[in-house]
Formats: C-alpha cells, structure tokens, sequence
C-alpha cells in the first residue's frame, strides 16, 4: 500500500494550493528522501502559479523550490539518514557544454524543482543526492532554505555576472527578497551601496543591512553626488522597465547592469550610441550554480549574511502564504513551515 503525506497542491491556475493527502515519494537510485522542514516562496512561485511562467502547466503541482530538511533514506552513498540539508534547486544535465563550462544555471536540459518536478511544499521530496547541501548544526532550517535562491542568485549576480569588487559601487533597483540580500552580499564584497525602492520600509531595510543610500524612484537623481562619475554595477531585481531605466541613468562609462528580475513581455534597453559610445553591457543572470548555492551558505553560516525572513506559517495557512507573497507588503522572504 502506497504511504501517504500532506502537502500544498496547486490544481488550477490562479488559485491558491490547496493542502490535502498525496503519495509519499519513493527515492530511485541516487537519490535521498527528505523530511522537509521549511520551504521559501517567492515571486517565481506567483509566476508559476498564475500561468504566467508557462501557460501550459501540467497539474496537479507541488510547488516550491527553496527547500531544507532532513535526510530520512538515502538511496547514495554521498549523504546519509539524519543529515540536515539544504535543496539546490535546479536540476542539470552535466554533460552539456554550459554545464563543461561551469555554467550549469543555464543547461540544456535544466529542469526547477517546483516546476519541472514536484517541489518542497509537501512533508517529503525525494531529490537527487547531488543537489542536497550539508548545513551546519546552528543554521536554521529557514536561512538555509531562504539561502538557496534568494541569496545564492544574488550572489551569483554580483559576484560572477556583475564582477563587483571592493570600493566598486553598486545601485540596487529593488529591495524586496532578492535586493536585501544583494545589499549584504555586496557589503561583504567591500562595494559602496545605494538602493532604489519606492516602499519606505524597505528603504529602511536597506539601509540597516548595509546601504550607504536607499532613495525613492524619483529621487534617483541624487545619486550622482554620491557617485559623480557613475556607478561600475547597476543590479535590477524589480523586474520592471521603470527599475531598468532608474538604475540605467546612473551607469558611468563602462558601466554594467546586471539583470536577474524578470517579468514576462517586459523589454529593457539602452539607446544606441549611448550603449556603444560608453561602452556599456547588459546582462542577464539566471538563478544560480551549485558552486554559488555552497559559497552562499557558508557566508550566511559565517554570519556575513542574514537572510530576511518576513514571516512563517504552517502548511495548513499555505492560502495565508501566498495571500502575504501576494500583497506586495512582505519585508523579506515568507515561508512555510512543515
């Protein structure tokens, strides 16, 4: 007889999950079970859920790919019963060339738990050994999960995609899950920080993790006091067109804007001769390699980094979850607790 658990399962586009029994997964080889313990939702998860990301999603889904629990059967040799881990998220080929080439964010055949395969917002997820990380016995089941995405794509953002280096200085458009945690990781990296975000609360976040400046939209224009010459990085996680500009009029020559918010039809750009004649770049950022995903962890598990936790409910209040996600007022990353 097949065992059973709970989880949060999303039925119809648009709609909330919905908790209710499921059958609790089997590993196959190379594989671990994990008891999950806490899972974070973001603003992919309202993509995915709405229809948005991918109008043809097969349903019934377990969604949520920022993911840590315990280990309760191994089917691997590499982790072990009772180890507490976190869940890289992503699921990779390894044979492709982005993979050869260290690029593994981006491979061929790169599938999402939580989208492509049944995700954390259930009592067990049975995941490929590989993708589980090791956790430190201080760190919290809610840094961990947080850390695997909202971190860990920040991380890959400024660190490889930006080449943000100390005294560099970074405009961040966008203060929300990802923006606070780009504030800390580019403190650590010794950059100098100004945020644009048009909620004063985050504001406020902002600067208590590390900002120099954290401005409204419409006083971006300030800045340039602050950097006369113009900012080395702009960093947009809005995912807005009005983010990309804002952040764009403060580039200096040789500037670069990293992109790694997103919206679905929304299209960024700079005008020509400004692009050539100041040698600026566009570039994106997707996500995160594992490599990103173990650097991320030990920094927040050295306290570098405090991921922001807005607020925790249990599997049974997931419709609460998701109502919260949506309003726009979280100050940090909701998670559920299983």
């Amino acid at each position: 007889m097949t065992e059973r658990m709970r989880g949060a399962v999303l039925t119809a586009l648009g709609e909330p999950p919905v908790v209710g029994a499921l059958p609790r997964p089997v590993p196959g080889p190379g594989e671990a079970l994990v008891r999950v313990r806490r899972v974070g939702l973001c603003a992919t998860d309202l993509k995915i859920s709405s229809g948005v990301f991918r109008p043809a999603l097969g349903l019934p889904l377990v969604l949520g790919h920022e993911i840590a629990g315990e280990v309760v059967e191994s089917r691997a040799p590499s982790v072990g019963k009772g180890a507490r881990v976190a869940c890289h998220p992503y699921l990779t080929c390894g044979r492709c060339p982005p993979c050869g080439g260290g690029r593994s964010n981006t491979c061929r055949e790169l599938r999402l738990l939580g989208l492509d395969r049944q995700g954390g917002l259930a009592e067990y997820l049975a995941v490929p050994a590989g993708n589980l990380i090791p956790l430190a016995a201080a760190t919290t089941y809610e840094a961990a999960a947080v850390t695997m995405d909202a971190v860990a794509t920040t991380w890959h953002a400024l660190r490889v995609r930006g080449r943000l280096g100390p005294g560099d200085r970074v405009v961040v458009v966008g203060a929300g899950g990802l923006g606070l945690n780009a504030v800390q990781v580019a403190a650590g990296l010794g950059a100098r920080i100004a945020v644009v975000e048009p909620d004063t609360a985050r504001r406020r976040a902002a600067l208590e993790h590390g900002a120099d400046h954290a401005v409204a939209p419409q006083d971006v224009g300030v800045l340039r006091g602050w950097a006369p010459d113009g900012a080395e990085l702009v960093l947009e996680v809005s995912g807005t067109r009005a983010g990309f500009e804002a952040g764009a009029r403060l580039l200096g020559t040789g500037g670069r804007v990293v992109c790694c918010g997103y919206c679905p039809g929304a299209e960024f750009g700079l005008e020509s001769m400004d692009l050539v004649g100041r040698e600026l770049t566009i570039a994106g950022s997707r996500g995160n390699t594992r490599e990103d995903a173990v650097a991320a962890l030990a920094a927040v598990e050295r306290g570098d980094i405090r991921p922001r936790i807005d607020s925790v409910h249990e599997l049974d209040q997931v419709g609460d979850a998701f109502a919260r996600l949506m309003s726009g007022e979280a100050r940090g990353r909701v998670v559920v607790s299983l």
